[in-house]
């Protein structure tokens, strides 16, 4: 049954692409179109599947649906079409199904602070802000792609970190905001900064860490200087600073 499953996978991961290859690559010089690069995709699944059962994953140490995913998104994430809607639906779909299964209770929010909306997804449960963490989570995508949930499970395991080393309990936010191109800078940022801005009114800005990977980190700096030079009148005694 395993040399029969191995086969199979062989087949999908290497036959296949090579029989649908006139359709899912496009013509020298053009980019490909939302619909190859979601077959590029799809095709990626079985791949990735045939790795792993040959003992030749790209990522040993992950789990096996977070390398299936992680392959696909990437992808994605990694043409120029991933800007178009119908690209960003799969993302999110996969990036929701991924979250599913998460160590931690995900909790999706929409709100409306300062004439803009504030959206995004709690990860974790309540805490008690007067003594633990709050982290406001800016994902990566080069602006134009990802997902707030997309390090989701890196999250949770940091949070679990914080519990059994430093007896620290964390929630996380992990902010939605707008992406290019159709919603280009600063839409993002001012999205992020009334973000922060909410969650400060909401429990303090004592115990509040911003966090940010690749673009998101670009955000995070943005935001932590839109803070200082911007609103420092509503907020005279706190110190912001990232490392």
């Amino acid at each position: 049954m395993a040399s029969l499953l191995s086969a199979s996978l062989s087949l999908l991961a290497n036959a296949v692409p090579q029989s649908v290859g006139s359709l899912v690559t496009p013509a020298e010089g053009r980019q490909p179109s939302a619909s190859q690069v979601l077959s590029q995709a799809a095709l990626s699944v079985p791949k990735t599947l045939y790795n792993r059962f040959a003992g030749t994953p790209e990522h040993p140490e992950w789990a096996m649906y977070e390398e299936v995913i992680f392959n696909a998104v990437r992808i994605v994430a990694t043409h120029a079409e991933s800007a178009h809607p119908s690209s960003r639906t799969m993302v999110t779909r996969l990036m929701n199904l991924q979250s599913r299964l998460c160590s931690e209770k995900i909790t999706q929010v929409s709100t409306y602070y300062d004439e803009g909306d504030v959206k995004g997804y709690w990860i974790g449960k309540p805490v008690d802000m007067s003594k633990d963490i709050v982290m406001v989570y800016l994902h990566g995508g080069s602006f134009i792609t990802g997902h707030p949930l997309q390090a989701c499970h890196a999250l949770a395991d940091l949070m679990s970190l914080l519990r059994k080393e430093k007896k620290l309990e964390s929630r996380i936010y992990a902010v939605e905001y707008p992406l290019a191109p159709e919603q280009p800078y600063p839409a993002g940022l001012n999205s992020c900064v009334r973000a922060v801005r909410w969650i400060i009114d909401a429990v303090g800005a004592k115990n509040i860490v911003l966090v940010g990977d690749s673009a998101g980190g670009n955000l995070t700096l943005a935001t932590l200087l839109r803070l200082r030079d911007h609103f420092p009148h509503a907020h005279t005694s706190t110190k912001f600073s990232a490392a």
